[in-house]
């Protein structure tokens, strides 16, 4: 009996050991595994086209984009397609037509419905005309004197109305409003000054600014780890004019140090004309991104700056509340 159980208790963490070594198998795929991706495109004098691709876990997973044509987005996993945009849509306007299509089938049952309907309809309204002239008369007549009664209530109470807002004069009513509005304002303007000392406080902090700096380090971090490795190309660009077109050179000679030197810019300052192809490439790991995000969420001055801000708000939402009173 003791052998049994223990080779149960055997079993059973065998089990549990492959299921957790599974997960974590999968986790760290997930975690390290780079996720792909590729965009290229062109441009013609009288063609353009666009083409997007994500892959993962060596094509496994994979994500496809093209524009104009076919012009569909398609995810497949293994060889197996998972999501088709074009083949959704053509499933959708074989709906439409089915449904077109029984409507038309049915509408002239209906139209013999409606004809009896209306028959019908029009002997009960001939059979109520004469009941409902009676009854209109009946009805006319306690309206009036329901209306009569009604107007003299409300003379009176326009009356006695006047009667309290000379009493009151309108000089009192414009001091109320003015003091009212005064008040607002005051209130207004002092939460303004509140908000602005306190933010300029907090940002001006030393725990701020150091605060500032270890998120910059991270920020480019993440830029680094997720921009292209790989921007091929060439494009031929002239704005019709010789300024916009030394604008645009100028912007590339910029930036040409983060674009490398596989991508040709060639200004054309004779005429106005877009044509080239470009080619990127890169990789996003999922690890890095979240590795970053943690180490500015958890850090001490961040949390600090989270809490002081919780706690203006809840200062500010409290002085509101006890003004209203």
């Amino acid at each position: 009996m003791l052998l049994i159980l223990l080779n149960i208790l055997k079993i059973t963490g065998i089990v549990l050991l492959c299921i957790i070594g599974f997960v974590l198998f999968v986790l760290l795929l997930v975690l390290f595994v780079p996720i792909r991706y590729r965009l290229s495109g062109f441009k013609d004098e009288d063609e353009y086209g666009i083409d997007a691709r994500i892959s993962w876990l060596l094509h496994l997973v994979r994500v496809m984009f093209s524009y104009p044509e076919p012009g569909e987005v398609s995810v497949k996993v293994l060889f197996f397609e998972v999501f088709n945009s074009k083949l959704n849509n053509n499933d959708e306007d074989e709906e439409d037509e089915f449904k077109y299509e029984n409507i038309s089938e049915e509408k002239p049952e209906t139209q013999e419905m409606t004809d009896e309907n209306s028959e019908n309809d029009k002997n009960v309204k001939e059979k109520d005309k004469v009941v409902s002239a009676a009854e209109y008369e009946k009805k006319y007549n306690q309206d009036i004197e329901k209306s009569d009664e009604n107007k003299e209530a409300d003379f009176q109470d326009v009356v006695e109305n006047e009667n309290d807002r000379k009493k009151e004069g309108a000089f009192g009513e414009a001091s109320k409003n003015f003091k009212y509005t005064l008040e607002e304002k005051y209130d207004r303007m002092k939460s303004i000054f509140g908000n602005l000392s306190f933010y300029k406080k907090l940002l001006t902090d030393d725990d701020s600014k150091e605060l500032y700096e270890h998120v910059i380090k991270r920020l480019r971090k993440i830029l680094k780890s997720i921009r292209p490795r790989l921007i091929k190309g060439r494009l031929t660009f002239g704005g019709g004019t010789p300024d916009t077109t030394g604008y645009a050179y100028g912007a590339y000679c910029m930036f040409k140090g983060i674009i490398g030197r596989d991508f040709v810019f060639i200004p054309d300052f004779t005429k106005e004309i877009l044509e080239g192809d470009i080619l990127i490439k890169g990789h996003i790991t999922v690890f890095v991104l979240l590795i970053n995000a943690a180490l500015v969420y958890f850090d001490r001055r961040c949390r600090l700056f989270i809490r002081r801000i919780k706690r203006h708000k809840e200062r500010e939402l409290l002085w509101q509340t006890e003004t209203q009173i």
